[in-house]
């Protein structure tokens, strides 16, 4: 079972606080978003679980795993059309299951005014 967000932000900031030297330097720029760190763990655990339903074997999962992500960086601007497109580059040239590309956009709630 994966923690929820707030956990892992709440360990995560525990640990770098308590780093010394170069660490803390590094660890610290301001580009680090922590809130988005936290929540990919969720929605990469969403994804494991439809893709565990569907069977997908572990060594082509990265295809469906990317195809996920790809929308989700896109979800405020998508359009049915955009998923369509994506999935046709997916099936032709990453040779995913349309099936599964379906379940993930079902399951993710990433048609646009899906609930």
């Amino acid at each position: 079972m994966v923690k929820p967000a707030s956990e892992r932000k709440d360990k995560y900031l525990i640990k770098r606080d308590g780093m010394t030297g170069q660490y803390v330097v590094m660890i610290k720029r301001p580009g680090l978003k922590v809130d988005a760190m936290a929540n990919r763990a969720e929605i990469d655990a969403k994804i494991a679980s439809i893709l565990d339903a569907n069977k997908v074997a572990k060594t082509t999962r990265i295809r469906y795993y990317n195809f996920a992500r790809y929308l989700l960086k896109r979800k405020e601007q998508l359009t049915p059309e955009i998923v369509e497109k994506a999935k046709e580059f997916w099936i032709a040239f990453e040779e995913c299951d349309e099936a599964v590309l379906d379940d993930l956009v079902k399951g993710l709630n990433l048609l646009p005014g899906a609930e």
